[in-house]
């Protein structure tokens, strides 16, 4: 049997009786034909096209996880806030990056006077995370951060 767009699935009924033996619901009537349908039915979905579809599906799946894993890698953002004085270490969610520390991560300064702040530093870069600090006096400030890694293929 090929494919058929316009193939409508039958609607199974039971078949009901009372406890003495009244009909309740007529169910649907088994035939050679619906039988046959449904053999047609499996041979297709086993058949080489049947098969062929599964393997695609599979492939798409695997595809589409590959494609997740690199847009993970090569674009990553987030929140921290960093206290005077100190650094704050940012884990990286997700996969690592296998060619630390050779990625970017640019700085954005969200809260904080930037006179006071000075300049926001990103170091030992490692393939799950690094550490964000900042040279001025403020007490403290939130700095979102984008990791962009251009070697993600």
């Amino acid at each position: 049997m090929i494919y058929d767009e316009n193939y409508t699935p039958l609607e199974w009924i039971d078949h009901v009786v009372d406890a003495d033996g009244n009909v309740i619901q007529q169910g649907t009537v088994i035939s050679k034909k619906k039988m046959e349908r449904i053999e047609s039915g499996v041979q297709t979905a086993l058949g080489p096209s049947g098969i062929l579809a599964f393997q695609t599906l599979q492939f798409v799946q695997k595809l589409n996880q590959e494609f997740e894993k690199i847009k993970k890698q090569k674009i990553m953002q987030g929140e921290v806030t960093v206290t005077a004085d100190n650094y704050t270490a940012v884990a990286l969610d997700g996969f690592v990056q296998y060619d630390a520390p050779d990625y970017q991560v640019v700085t954005e300064l969200v809260s904080g006077d930037p006179g006071f702040v000075g300049d926001i530093k990103v170091y030992d870069k490692t393939s799950n995370g690094f550490k964000v600090s900042f040279t001025g006096s403020e007490d403290e400030a939130t700095i979102k951060w984008t990791l962009i890694n251009f070697d993600v293929k």
